[in-house]
């Protein structure tokens, strides 16, 4: 694999590399990350470095984000330095299939490290980081993608920076060593890939839904084709609000689905209904009901 080299120019402020690169925060994890029982990492020297994933499946493409959750498990305070940089201090060991792939080299042009770059972890309390592995590590086709990461921490001194200008090298009793963090496997599927679930039997379902619902099923017609073509025809022709609103809740772009349209033989106020299959599991997604 061809080595990919990417450059990042970064102004005279640390925290503008880890902005860049990820943000922290203590005792606070990000809400939208699937809350799910993880291993954690080997701990040293009373620091534990834990990983999780936001979902178990992705696809081809998608943003990958991975929370970093390093945690003082000691009974004393700790120093920590928050300036955490993939290809630098931080590695991202991942294998797809059992196959390892090599991550991409990020060469850095470092501000000088200032005093607001270390904090002092209490016990019990954590740094909280989050990074999209994607941007790190190709993760470019399908497969199972198992990923662990390295954290190697050197960094113990800053720069005097009270008068202004680039003072002396000041040392402070900061951790420094390798932790390393548990293992997590995801799952990256094809963008299109060929459904579970027949369209047939996607119709079948649907109509099961309907008929639940106290609609007259045996007395409507179907329209549905392998691409999802009368689907995208509606939504092409500027639905309601409400319309809109119902098919950002259903999230179809994140699914494999089926889009089945049913309608009475004769036309009637309110008497038509989309149904959406999902064509891996044969559940219903939702339903949109004519106005």
């Amino acid at each position: 694999m061809t080595t990919k080299i990417i450059k990042i120019l970064i102004g005279f402020s640390v925290i503008g590399v880890v902005l860049i690169c990820g943000w922290f925060m203590m005792n606070q994890a990000p809400a939208e990350l699937t809350e799910r029982s993880v291993e954690t990492g080997s701990a040293i020297d009373g620091l534990q470095l834990t990983i999780k994933s936001d979902r178990e499946v992705y696809k081809v493409g998608e943003e990958i984000k991975i929370e970093l959750i390093l945690e003082n498990i000691s009974e004393e305070e700790i120093v920590v330095c928050t300036v955490w940089l993939p290809s630098l201090n931080m590695e991202f060991k991942v294998t797809r299939d059992g196959e390892k792939i090599e991550p991409i080299v990020i060469i850095y042009e470092l501000a000088p490290l200032k005093r607001e770059d270390y904090v002092k972890l209490k016990p019990g309390e954590n740094i909280i980081k989050s990074f999209d592995i994607s941007k790190y590590v190709p993760i470019d086709k399908s497969g199972n993608y198992n990923i662990k990461v390295s954290y190697n921490n050197w960094y113990n001194w800053y720069y005097d920076e009270s008068e202004g200008e680039l003072g002396d090298k000041i040392s402070i009793d900061a951790w420094t060593g390798t932790l390393t963090s548990n293992s997590i496997t995801i799952e990256v599927i094809d963008k299109k890939r060929t459904p579970s679930l027949t369209l047939d039997e996607a119709k079948e379902i649907g109509k099961r839904e309907l008929k639940r619902r106290g609609y007259p099923v045996e007395d409507m017609r179907v329209e549905a084709d392998e691409k999802n073509t009368a689907w995208q025809e509606f939504v092409a022709k500027e639905p309601s609000i409400l319309q809109r609103q119902i098919v950002k809740r259903l999230n179809l772009e994140e699914k494999n689905y089926w889009a089945i349209y049913y309608a009475p033989k004769e036309a009637y106020l309110g008497g038509d209904a989309w149904v959406f299959v999902d064509a891996d599991n044969g559940e219903i997604i939702g339903v949109i009901f004519g106005e």
